[in-house]
């Protein structure tokens, strides 16, 4: 067994992102900002958070990007992944100031659109309610949930290769999915976000399958949340009473996720070495509780 001390296992040393640089793509709001918040706190030197929104990247960096403790940079670059010029234009960006990237967050999402199929009475009605979607829906909801994924993670390839060296490992990917690209149920008709969201687990698998080993040797994984505050579900409108969330939103655990629950997810995928191709759920048991 290799030898180890007992101080090894401190909280801050399993969890320690000094001197990391990452980028998180839609950082300016909800589950992007808790995760760039999390890296910062913990020492990484400089997080690039992306957003097509500048005005909302600013408040970002005004309202986290500073604090006791905090060494490190929070740092916005307005971009559109659904666009293939952004994306090489960001990469070009931080190429100008880095050598190397630890980690890429592909947090960008769209929410899905719900459809009333189920109060239908006839198949006609369920039909024509099924059917009245559009393909431009459709499209929107997969490009930015897997297909802008897929171009943002092979655009910084080189730079994620260079993290080692100066650092022990490759830097790693990580797609942020949900626990709705594993139900098998559409959740109120939102067929095209579920879809997409299990796109973006298929799609992670396969990175980290054809990224494994030299020369990339890049792992791959992806968080699949539940429901936790952000601009798709809004604190506001979810319920307060825990036997509430219980009966009307089917978490066992009879509340919203925190971003304390979240960050501890984000780091323990962003540093351990030893996952890959890894599909982490964290939904307080709302999948448990419909199977």
């Amino acid at each position: 067994m290799p030898p180890f001390a007992t101080t090894d296992f401190k909280a801050e040393k399993l969890f320690d992102v000094t001197g990391w640089v990452a980028v998180v793509t839609g950082g300016g709001t909800g589950l992007g900002l808790m995760t760039a918040s999390a890296l910062l706190a913990n020492g990484a030197a400089r997080v690039y958070i992306t957003g097509r929104r500048e005005d909302v990247l600013q408040q970002a960096v005004k309202s986290h990007g500073h604090g006791p403790g905090i060494n490190g940079e929070l740092i916005p670059i307005v971009s559109d992944v659904t666009q293939k010029d952004d994306i090489e234009r960001m990469v070009a960006t931080i190429r100008q100031k880095e050598s190397y990237v630890n980690l890429v967050v592909n947090n960008a999402s769209v929410g899905g659109v719900k459809n009333d199929f189920a109060t239908k009475t006839t198949v006609e009605e369920i039909s024509q309610s099924l059917f009245s979607s559009t393909f431009e829906t459709w499209n929107q909801i997969l490009h930015l949930n897997s297909t802008s994924m897929y171009f943002v993670a092979v655009a910084f390839l080189p730079l994620l290769v260079a993290a080692k060296g100066p650092f022990p490992h490759t830097g790693s990917i990580l797609n942020v999915s949900s626990m709705s690209g594993i139900t098998k149920q559409s959740q109120g008709g939102q067929f095209a976000y579920n879809a997409a969201k299990a796109a973006t687990i298929s799609l992670t698998q396969q990175m980290a399958f054809e990224f494994r080993g030299p020369p990339l040797g890049i792992r791959v994984n992806t968080l699949a949340p539940g429901y936790f505050p952000s601009e798709m579900t809004q604190e506001s409108s979810f319920p307060s009473d825990p036997e509430e969330v219980r009966s009307k939103k089917g978490v066992p655990m009879g509340r919203l996720g925190s971003p304390t629950d979240y960050a501890q997810a984000i780091l323990s995928l962003a540093v351990n070495a030893y996952m890959t191709g890894s599909v982490v759920l964290i939904d307080g048991g709302w999948l448990l509780q419909q199977s």
